[in-house]
């Protein structure tokens, strides 16, 4: 009978034997544990309940290659796994095309999250491209079954969406879906899924960079890019039937629904927008991941759990501004912007502030919830009374917002005509003309600040 030791390193266990198999096993708030385990040359892991049973497998190494042409995607495994003084040391090489990546996972423990630091160092070039990834697999859990939570974009199911948004209905209508979401979208590049019995589980860049490229930026149309500099990864889970599949991917592809940007409403696109990073000689790319697993009696603990956790561990800074000067400043360029046609005056509904020959503007004045014609001249009216500055600045600011209240209250209102009006015409416009209907809300906020400019 073989020797056994079991050395408690941080808060996980490496479980050694003279010559039988060893692991190594990092435990989540739950009771649950990551396990390393190791077989010769076999390194295996996996998430196993309190009571041992598997509930998760995990392919550390996914990886991605664009040929030009297809993507291929691969999972290498560990070849070599060593303890250190930080944690775990996993290696693996991957070979394709005269390139190879070296890759370098750091796992460490910082209760009660297991924490991944990656580094992949290229050797060599090659005109293909790549991406890579880690993925966990769930077995037995459909996307009906779960709730998905996403800062600022998916809260539950798919009941909250648009059908067709990042993460709607019409994702999964085959019984199938890929829902990538780059990390640069959402205020906190964190993905958490909890499931039907109360279980959760996370995932949360914590050293979130952003960094991209002009041509990213500027891309509507879904472009293939392929950049050192797209630093940004990607949130996602892919459900198959009852198979769940939830990861990080870096550079950030975006799909299998994305927005092209630069419209409202709508936008909405059934594409891919893939993302990747050269075979390049001495390229190298690193990100560090934190892993949690947790139980909720609710959806509302779940997630607010999850945002404090993340919050906590991005520790984001306050930067204070002078709030004064930002409003004074932005006060200051409305009398420029301002259009006066068929003895009406306002502020278009939009602006494009990228046209260098300042042409591209609405036709259009809006109050309400788009156009805030009448809350631009509450807040000037506000200005000129209670702030001490020059007999023009004030007289400007007082004459403009007179002029825009003026235009605004001789639409009829007994039925409401619009919730605006034209500038080459004068006559009565809706917010949204597509959508052929005026919007309560309008109205709300405008008499809104409208009293609040008289009071």
């Amino acid at each position: 009978m073989h020797s056994r030791l079991i050395i408690p390193i941080f808060s996980y266990l490496i479980i050694l034997s003279s010559c039988a198999p060893w692991h190594s096993e990092f435990r989540f708030a739950n009771g649950s544990s990551l396990i390393f385990h190791e077989q010769g040359e076999i390194v295996t892991l996996h998430i196993e309940s309190e009571s041992k049973a598997v509930i998760a497998v995990v392919k550390p190494i996914r990886i991605e290659v664009f040929d030009q042409q297809k993507v291929s995607t691969f999972y290498p495994e560990y070849t070599g796994l060593y303890s250190t003084d930080q944690g775990m040391l996993a290696e693996s090489k991957f070979n394709f095309d005269g390139a190879t990546l070296i890759i370098r996972d750091t796992w460490t423990a910082e209760y009660p999250s297991p924490v991944l630091h990656r580094k992949i160092e290229v050797q060599g070039s090659s005109t293909k491209a790549f991406l890579s990834a880690i993925e966990i697999e769930f077995i037995g859990q459909p996307r009906e079954a779960t709730d998905l939570f996403v800062p600022g974009m998916i809260y539950g199911n798919t009941g909250q969406l648009t059908s067709n948004a990042i993460g709607g209905k019409d994702l999964y209508e085959k019984g199938k879906g890929s829902l990538w979401i780059r990390e640069d979208r959402i205020p906190a590049p964190l993905m958490a899924i909890r499931f039907d019995q109360g279980s959760s589980f996370s995932i949360l860049n914590l050293n979130p960079d952003g960094r991209t490229i002009i041509e990213d930026a500027h891309d509507v149309s879904c472009q293939t890019l392929v950049d050192e500099n797209l630093q940004f990864g990607s949130l996602f889970s892919e459900f198959r039937s009852d198979t769940l599949r939830i990861g990080y991917g870096f550079p950030g592809s975006e799909g299998e629904y994305t927005y092209r940007g630069d419209t409202y409403p709508g936008g909405q696109l059934h594409q891919w927008r893939p993302r990747y990073h050269p075979f390049k000689e001495g390229l190298s790319h690193e990100y560090t991941l934190s892993f949690n697993m947790d139980r909720s009696s609710g959806f509302q603990e779940f997630y607010v759990s999850e945002w404090l956790n993340a919050f906590s561990k991005l520790g984001p800074g306050v930067k204070h501004q002078d709030i004064e000067q930002v409003r004074e400043t932005m006060l200051s360029i409305l009398p420029e912007l301002a259009l006066r046609s068929n003895q009406k005056t306002g502020l278009s509904n939009w602006y494009d502030a990228t046209d260098p020959s300042d042409t591209l503007i609405d036709n259009k004045a809006i109050f309400g919830f788009t156009g805030k014609n009448i809350e631009i001249a509450y807040y000037l009216l506000y200005h000129a009374r209670n702030h001490q500055g020059e007999g023009e600045e004030r007289t400007n600011y007082l004459n403009l917002a007179n002029e825009i209240i003026s235009s605004f209250t001789s639409l009829k209102v007994s039925p409401p005509e619009g919730e605006g009006y034209y500038f080459d015409s004068g006559g009565p416009a809706l917010a949204i003309p597509s959508h052929g209907q005026i919007y309560l809300r309008s109205y709300g906020d405008g008499m809104k600040a409208l009293a609040r400019a008289y009071i």
